[in-house]
């Protein structure tokens, strides 16, 4: 795992996987640590997670 940028008033953890080979599992969901609690971000919270750490351009056509 490395860690991400907290976020929300959560710390934030990215899932990393050793392998050299590519992994598509969906939405590129966090793990999100708050007051002694550990849960997965859901697809919503990992878009917003995306767009905090990395704002969309105003040309970004998906958003």
């Amino acid at each position: 795992m490395k860690k991400g940028k907290d976020w929300n008033g959560y710390e934030v953890y990215i899932p990393h996987y050793s392998s050299n080979k590519t992994a598509y599992v969906g939405y590129p969901l966090v793990i999100l640590v708050k007051d002694g609690e550990i849960r997965m971000s859901d697809a919503d919270e990992s878009i917003e997670y995306l767009n905090f750490i990395e704002p969309p351009e105003e040309t970004d056509i998906y958003n």
